[in-house]
């Protein structure tokens, strides 16, 4: 009897630990009309510099220290494969069209309200020189369970959702990236205008 209640116990406390291992929301990135994702370029990705590997979150007696750069990079390198055909990681000095990225977060404990701002300053970059040609922020808010990595993924998310629509926007950056994406782009905007 006591093994049979021993297993059963055991197997509900597995079952209810699958029940929290569920994939990271993602963001959601949705082309404008025209356009398919991925577009077809090459761009570079690194993490800012400034970029926190932890935060701290407390409430009366308890402090709560999370992983902030682990959140933010599993919900923006998602975005950058959703939005670009060829995305890679920044070497020391790669030429090309690079997205700085970064995030932070914060928590209000007393009302279970996580919040994440994501970052991306973009760079075109050579070997002797940069050039700042697009600064994009997007913002996020979930509500959960306290001191849970949950909503913080959820907020993230949301802010990368955000993010992604603003660079999918803004038509100079497109026609530096992929000029192709770019003509698609304009001429869906002359179809929607004759209409």
């Amino acid at each position: 009897m006591r093994t049979t209640l021993a297993v059963l116990a055991a197997t509900l406390l597995m079952a209810l630990g699958a029940c929290t291992t569920a994939p990271p929301p993602r963001p959601v990135v949705v082309a404008p009309p025209g356009v398919t994702l991925p577009l077809p370029a090459r761009v570079f990705y690194e993490i800012a510099p400034s970029q926190r590997e932890f935060n701290v979150s407390s409430r009366g007696p308890t402090t709560w220290v999370y992983p902030e750069g682990r959140l933010m990079r599993e919900a923006a390198m998602p975005m950058m494969r959703d939005l670009f055909a060829d995305p890679a990681a920044a070497e020391t000095r790669s030429n090309g069209i690079v997205f700085q990225l970064s995030g932070a977060s914060s928590i209000n404990p007393a009302v279970s309200r996580y919040n994440a701002t994501a970052v991306a300053d973009v760079f075109l970059r050579t070997e002797t020189s940069e050039r700042l040609i697009g600064q994009f922020r997007g913002t996020g808010s979930a509500q959960g369970r306290i001191f849970s990595e949950r909503p913080l993924q959820e907020a993230y998310a949301i802010a990368f959702s955000e993010l992604s629509r603003q660079i999918l926007a803004d038509a100079e950056l497109m026609r530096q990236i992929s000029p192709r994406a770019q003509l698609r782009m304009e001429d869906a905007a002359s179809l929607s205008a004759a209409r």
